[in-house]
């Protein structure tokens, strides 16, 4: 098998690239704080007219030789955004490329999880007033990450100039968890958001869970035929409970208060016989979804039926073969899902064998979409740890 040699990186020093007037180049130490704090003072005071914008990144890095090309064209082309955030490369001392770091557009979700924006960052002037970055022991390492989450609160757009604009010979500068988990905290507190930073399922990352004073009531809509699980060649396995009994049972095992749970069975198969001696000490509804003779399946037109019949605003679709593993995932799902900005939510599934079968969906490549990290074990390393990662 052939090993791709590294490519050198093409890169520019911080002082041989044509800075423009409406730019002002802003490189950092090794604690992130810049070089030089008077030039965002005189910013402030007005003392520099014709700047329009930071661009801010470790004083280590390489620049792309194209990058004020880059930088201008982004301002130019989306006005609507105020900070925008590039991808980066760690490169060695001879110059060869070791990994690039490719960031997907805007998600602040992610973001809360894990700092993956990072350097470098373009930040409008305009947008920078009312985020000056506090680099005193209150934030730490944390004052980039800090200004970010204030331009969510202050409604700045924020997203990705889709380039490699740095390479750096050391490891990418992150905040620490420690520091983003009290940034985050304080910022809950003053925007008024019941939530918490928590630490997440891989070192470096942090999972972000809600206060629940009330909890609302969710509706499960499951589908159903009654199957039972097969073995590999496909026969069904003898005395095995039906995939909709089991996941009856394992809901004995949810943190969520059961009175506050509602399961909505849509059933083909008129018989009821599994069902009955059951003493769920949740609600069980089940509506016959007969179909006629030789009409086919449909799973789509089946779960209309079924969410348009439930009566609490949260529904969370199913399917019949899933048993619960992790006692607090309605409290997951609820997270995010009562955000008056999120319509949907959606959660890891595992295979019994503890493989990944969903950790998201991405797209683009062959124009199409696909469940990345598909039959990998579910503790494996993946890009960005983004199969363990909220998100």
């Amino acid at each position: 098998m052939l090993k791709k040699k590294p490519v050198p990186a093409p890169s520019a020093s911080w002082g041989t690239l044509p800075w423009p007037d409406a730019i002002l180049p802003l490189p950092l130490d090794a604690q992130v704080r810049p070089l030089d704090e008077r030039r965002l003072g005189q910013i402030a005071a007005g003392q520099m007219p014709a700047c329009r914008a930071v661009f801010v990144a470790p004083a280590a890095s390489e620049l792309c030789p194209d990058l004020v090309a880059h930088l201008t064209r982004a301002m130019a082309e989306r006005p609507d955004i105020g900070i925008f955030y590039g991808d980066d490369a760690v490169v060695d001392g001879a110059g060869q490329v070791r990994s690039v770091h490719c960031k997907p557009t805007f998600n602040p979700a992610l973001l809360m999880a894990d700092d993956y924006i990072g350097f470098p960052l373009l930040i409008r002037v305009s947008a920078l007033a009312g985020l000056s970055p506090d680099f005193g022991k209150r934030h730490g390492s944390a004052a980039w990450f800090r200004v970010l989450l204030g331009a969510i609160s202050a409604g700045i757009g924020i997203d990705r100039i889709p380039q490699t604009l740095i390479a750096s010979p050391l490891q990418r500068p992150k905040a620490t968890r420690t520091a983003r988990a009290h940034a985050l905290d304080r910022w809950f507190d003053a925007s008024g958001m019941p939530l918490r930073a928590a630490p997440g399922l891989t070192a470096d990352t942090l999972e972000i869970r809600r206060t629940l004073d009330a909890r609302p009531g969710v509706t499960l809509v499951v589908p159903t035929n009654q199957s039972r699980p097969k073995d590999d060649q496909g026969r069904v396995v003898e005395g095995a409970k039906p995939h909709v009994i089991n996941l009856l049972d394992s809901l004995g095992r949810s943190t969520y208060p059961a009175d506050r749970i509602r399961v909505l069975i849509g059933d083909d198969v008129a018989d009821d016989a599994i069902y009955r001696g059951r003493s769920d000490r949740f609600a069980v509804t089940r509506l016959l979804t007969t179909r006629a003779p030789g009409e086919r399946f449909n799973y789509a037109a089946k779960m209309n039926t079924l969410w348009r019949a439930a009566e609490t605003d949260l529904v969370i679709l199913m399917n019949d073969d899933l048993v619960v593993r992790r006692p607090g995932w309605i409290e997951a799902l609820l997270a995010f899902a009562l955000d008056r900005g999120v319509g949907g939510v959606g959660g890891r599934l595992l295979f019994p064998t503890g493989k990944i079968q969903h950790a998201g969906m991405t797209g683009g490549i062959f124009d199409v979409f696909a469940h990345p990290w598909y039959n990998r074990d579910a503790a494996e390393p993946t890009y960005g740890d983004w199969a363990l990662t909220q998100r």
